[in-house]
């Protein structure tokens, strides 16, 4: 269970004055795509959590298999995946990547396709 952040801003979802709680498959994939953009250091109780993106991503000519790796092990890492059947990571040439990947958790099936620009 989590609470539901606006695809957009971010921000707390809300509907008629309530706060939106996603449950499921719903709270696994927003769980995901905040791990995924959660920069290593970015919360001060504990600096050794997130995506080491100034120390690997954000780097001239990135190691590929690196920078897959490390995403790789973050979306293994979730509590409810159970295993990552596709996997795809591409950087384009004005630095924007694309993440795709269809992976098993315990609510079932999840398709995951984000655009990161890095």
């Amino acid at each position: 269970m989590d609470l539901a952040l606006d695809e957009i801003t971010h921000d707390l979802q809300i509907v008629d004055g309530d706060l939106v709680i996603y449950t499921g498959l719903d709270a696994t994939a927003q769980r995901l795509k905040i791990k995924l953009r959660f920069f290593l250091g970015e919360w001060f109780l504990n600096e050794s959590v997130g995506i080491p993106y100034w120390e690997s991503i954000f780097v001239k000519n990135p190691n590929l298999a690196v920078v897959r790796s490390i995403f790789r092990k973050a979306i293994l890492s979730d509590k409810a995946v159970t295993s990552l059947n596709q996997f795809d990571f591409t950087l384009s040439e004005n630095r924007a990547a694309r993440l795709t990947f269809k992976a098993d958790t315990t609510d079932g099936p999840l398709v995951f396709d984000e655009e990161f620009i890095i």
